[in-house]
């Protein structure tokens, strides 16, 4: 039977094509963090070490370079934090909770490690961002 980590970490779609395996060594380098409406989840300009999904509530991101992007809120099975942990640079933004939030959290390098090593967790995980890329170019469609 799955832990429950295993199932939130199944539940977010950039996870949804990734076997029960490979779930189980996600789940043993994250850990699930719980925050306050109001506090900061990451902070502009921080190194992004963690790579976060929300589980449940909303994350409000605000940049204080005043992007015409921003704000912007991201919802439960939103990846968070992604694109510069991937990228090894700083948060470009802050992430505040908007509600009381939870996120899976999962450091960097011990991803990047697992990614490493793990083919197949490799083509879930690349599976799974194509998958979102598809959403978003179809969302997108969609506003215009």
């Amino acid at each position: 039977m799955p832990r429950p980590i295993e199932s939130q970490i199944a539940a977010a779609p950039i996870f949804g094509r990734i076997s029960p395996s490979d779930r189980e060594l996600i789940a043993a380098i994250s850990e699930v963090r719980s925050y306050a409406p109001g506090a900061a989840v990451f902070t502009e300009g921080e190194p992004a070490s963690v790579i976060f999904t929300i589980l449940s509530g909303r994350v409000r991101v605000t940049s204080a370079t005043g992007s015409s992007e921003l704000p912007e809120v991201l919802e439960a099975g939103d990846p968070l934090g992604d694109v510069a942990a991937f990228e090894g640079g700083p948060y470009p933004a802050t992430g505040i909770a908007a509600e009381t939030t939870e996120c899976l959290v999962i450091p960097r390098a011990e991803l990047f490690r697992l990614l490493e090593q793990n083919p197949t967790l490799v083509r879930g995980f690349v599976h799974g961002l194509t998958h979102r890329i598809v959403q978003l170019t179809q969302e997108l469609r969609r506003t215009r």
